[in-house]
């Protein structure tokens, strides 16, 4: 039923429990599979990312790991200097990141609830977020890459460009992976 939570998301039919009395008849979870499996050719990195960001998937957040990386050593293939093969994990980890969180990582200092409770037990705003999120930031985006690879922010500025192109790349392919599987369920 994990597709079925995934197309759910995106408000594309699915299986109705309930009977029915008439009209057109709701996919089947055969349907479904076979639409995701025509669509999955569009983006795969980008279905990867819908399992990663709608389901908490770990399977496909490895799987699209490993295709980040790929595709972060292609995009540094002209790179002047030398780099670590932690480098191109801590890109992968932090472009997966803000393209599968697209309005902030949850505040570590109220757990995304937005209000936090002071010693004399008044509960105030959260001073660290909005609404409970951390939006994407230079810093934000340095402290996130800095937990795989601890460099200097001047040195992070460096793969900055790189992990720019990255992100872009993958919400490019979360975007032709949504269009894909609306296009098919139009057609069915």
């Amino acid at each position: 039923m994990r597709i079925e939570k995934i197309l759910n998301k995106f408000t594309i039919k699915g299986i109705d429990y309930s009977p029915r009395t008439g009209g057109k008849a709701a996919m089947t979870i055969e349907e479904q599979i076979g639409a995701v499996g025509l669509c999955w050719k569009v983006s795969p990195a980008g279905w990867l990312l819908l399992f990663v960001e709608v389901l908490n998937d770990e399977v496909a957040k490895r799987q699209l790991i490993q295709v980040m990386l790929g595709e972060a050593n292609r995009m540094m293939q002209n790179w002047r200097g030398t780099y670590p093969d932690k480098a191109l994990l801590a890109l992968a980890n932090t472009a997966i990141a803000e393209s599968s969180q697209l309005f902030g990582a949850i505040c570590p200092e109220c757990n995304g609830s937005g209000k936090t409770t002071n010693k004399h037990r008044m509960t105030r705003n959260c001073p660290a977020c909005k609404d409970g999120r951390v939006a994407w930031t230079n810093e934000t985006r340095f402290a996130h890459f800095a937990q795989v690879l601890p460099v200097p922010y001047s040195r992070f500025n460096r793969y900055k460009p790189i992990l720019e192109e990255l992100g872009q790349w993958l919400s490019d392919g979360r975007t032709a992976a949504l269009l894909a599987i609306e296009r098919q369920s139009f057609a069915a």
